[in-house]
């Protein structure tokens, strides 16, 4: 038996199984390849849409707390018009009638005093229109945000 020929037929056949093996595991890098391509693509689309709402929200935000300010300084503003006397604030309100006297001219003549709400109600009425605005922005930045997430 020629044993040249035996281990040339050997090495022909591990020579072909070596190079169809890196056909096969080249094969199959091009499709992993691929894959993580798409993946990354789909990763890039992603992003850029996370971006864009991002931007949208931030865009949103800001008008929403511009509209709160606004609507702080307009309560601050009335407070300080209402503690400087330069503006009064109209309540519906009865005033106790004066007490019954003989020197008393007519009992339902005005004596000149009008009421008032005194320190504690007008610091609960500015909350309540601090309130009011702070609730308000906070509703509309959420509706806003449910409609941009929505798109």
């Amino acid at each position: 038996m020629n044993y040249g020929a035996i281990i040339a037929l050997v090495a022909a056949f591990a020579g072909g199984w070596g190079i169809n093996g890196w056909r096969l595991n080249a094969a199959h890098l091009a499709t992993e390849n691929t894959r993580l391509e798409a993946i990354g693509k789909e990763r890039d689309a992603a992003i850029v849409d996370r971006d864009k709402l991002a931007a949208k929200l931030a865009t949103s935000n800001d008008t929403h707390t511009a509209k709160l300010r606004k609507a702080q300084d307009e309560t601050n503003s009335l407070r300080n018009r209402v503690g400087d006397g330069s503006y009064g604030l109209r309540v519906a309100a009865t005033c106790p009638k004066p007490a019954q006297t003989d020197d008393a001219p007519n009992p339902t003549v005005d004596h000149g005093t009008a009421p008032e709400l005194d320190s504690a109600a007008r610091q609960d009425y500015f909350a309540l229109r601090d309130g009011i605005g702070r609730i308000t922005s906070q509703i509309e930045a959420c509706q806003g945000e449910l409609r941009l997430r929505a798109q």
